[in-house]
């Protein structure tokens, strides 16, 4: 169980298998993921667009499928998605850059 405290994560190359775990964005503080570079497979899950206060999602290089969740907030700055096995990743890209804010740093 992570501390409801907990604001930046980074569990990069760590060889982390199974799902990106819901939950995990339900933290209320979290402002940071960095989950990159892992095994982590099946969807981004929606709950992450939902947070309130997540600045940077990295995700980049493991083996998510589907397509990258709608809804994003304003607040996000980062989200890096590349090197996954989504549907169709310029569609994704565009349909990302159409809803996140202006400047968000966006790789898919």
């Amino acid at each position: 169980m992570l501390p409801q405290e907990l604001e930046h994560l980074d569990i990069s190359y760590n060889e982390l298998t199974g799902p990106v775990l819901p939950g995990l964005f339900e933290l209320p503080n979290l402002s940071e993921v960095y989950l990159q570079r892992n095994f982590l497979t099946g969807l981004v899950p929606a709950t992450a667009c939902a947070s309130a206060c997540l600045r940077a999602l990295c995700l980049e290089k493991n083996v998510l499928t589907g397509d990258p969740p709608s809804g994003w907030g304003n607040q996000l700055e980062e989200l890096r998605l590349h090197g996954n096995k989504f549907t169709d990743s310029s569609v994704a890209r565009t349909r990302l850059r159409a809803e996140l804010p202006e400047g968000c740093d966006l790789t898919v």
